[in-house]
């Protein structure tokens, strides 16, 4: 991994996501690009190095909150390689054209300029639904949850792909591996959504277990088997994203597939919408 780009801000947020890249980027040896957005004058908009040029003073200032945020998130950045990059004009710009060139992109769940009472503010969701990299969306975990990274799979090529992401990353954090697969049936007699009643329907039932026993060991087949992570497997009857969402409250780091293509731009399906806004600790979001 050669570069992990983080957004800050002034918000506590935005130092989890920071202490997050950090971390990764120690453990990586990545480079870490901090990139910190603001609202230009209004004579700037539109021109990314005019303010540097023709406003030093503006630039100056605007460096100075960065270096003070930088300071108060208690982070120790002095063992990595740190860039600084100021971007005059909506955030979720900036953190994507930063991210072209990098691997992984962080930002926090929500910013400074977020409404209270949302799960996820509007950069974040942004970032998710159109970087080209994988995206950590970062809130904190609880204080005692083991180190665990979870990975829904679904018998998609997305989700083998999350899963070698989440491999790699396990490996360098010493993290544990936990496939989970889910299955909700539902009655065609009844409107959709409902429950099969399973005196009716056991067979589709057991039908519906084993398909999403398979695609967990068709993951495990094609990605675990042969690493060197610890790993473990799930396959549970309920909706996906409340089971994810749940289960995210006792683990380091949540990882789905998304699907890339030129018909869905900025596409994500309902179960990783859901998972953004609600699960109890980091979620990435990882493009095939």
């Amino acid at each position: 991994m050669d570069a992990i780009v983080v957004g800050v801000d002034a918000s506590e947020a935005a130092a989890h996501a920071l202490r997050w890249a950090a971390d990764e980027a120690g453990s990586a040896g990545a480079r870490l690009v901090v990139v910190h957005a603001y609202r230009p004058p209004l004579a700037y908009v539109g021109d990314e190095d005019v303010v540097a040029h023709l406003d030093p003073a503006l630039h100056e200032e605007v460096l100075g909150h960065l270096h003070e945020f930088l300071r108060r998130s208690g982070v120790d950045l002095s063992p990595l390689h740190v860039e600084e990059r100021l971007h005059p004009g909506r955030p979720s710009d900036g953190l994507l054209a930063a991210s072209a060139a990098a691997d992984l992109l962080v930002v926090g769940a929500r910013g400074g300029g977020g409404f209270d009472g949302l799960h996820l503010g509007s950069t974040a969701g942004h970032c998710a639904r159109h970087a080209s990299v994988p995206v950590v969306v970062v809130r904190p975990p609880a204080p005692s949850s083991p180190a665990r990274i979870l990975v829904g799979v679904d018998g998609s090529s997305a989700a083998i792909h999350a899963l070698r992401w989440a491999t790699d990353l396990a490996r360098r954090r010493g993290a544990t591996i936990e496939v989970v697969g889910v299955y909700r049936p539902h009655d065609p007699e009844v409107p959709f959504g409902g429950e099969f009643p399973w005196h009716r329907a056991s067979d589709t039932h057991r039908r519906l277990r084993d398909r999403a026993q398979g695609h967990v060991d068709e993951a495990v087949m094609t990605v675990l088997e042969e690493s060197d992570v610890a790993w473990h497997t799930t396959v549970a009857q309920g909706h996906p994203a409340h089971l994810l969402v749940e289960e995210s409250r006792m683990a380091q780091l949540l990882v789905v597939g998304a699907t890339s293509g030129p018909a869905r731009p900025g596409h994500l399906g309902a179960v990783t919408r859901q998972v953004l806004h609600h699960a109890g600790c980091p979620v990435a979001v990882v493009r095939s």
